[in-house]
């Protein structure tokens, strides 16, 4: 369970509530455009897409393939 931080604005590991929307805009933009009208990918591309964006603003590196 990911717990609050103690940092006033910040909601957790040092990302605020606005970095957590850009990175869903973000992602919702990219998976928009990767998917070409398919809702199923669409919602695989934007789990994903979500997941590069936050990993990107909290300095967290992709895990090894």
């Amino acid at each position: 369970m990911m717990g609050g931080s103690k940092e006033p604005g910040l909601l957790a590991y040092g990302v605020s509530e606005p970095d957590v929307i850009m990175c869903a805009v973000d992602g919702i933009h990219y998976a928009m455009d990767k998917a070409e009208g398919h809702r199923e990918r669409f919602v695989i591309e934007l789990v994903g897409e979500f997941e590069m964006a936050l990993r990107e603003r909290m300095g967290v590196d992709l895990p090894p393939e």
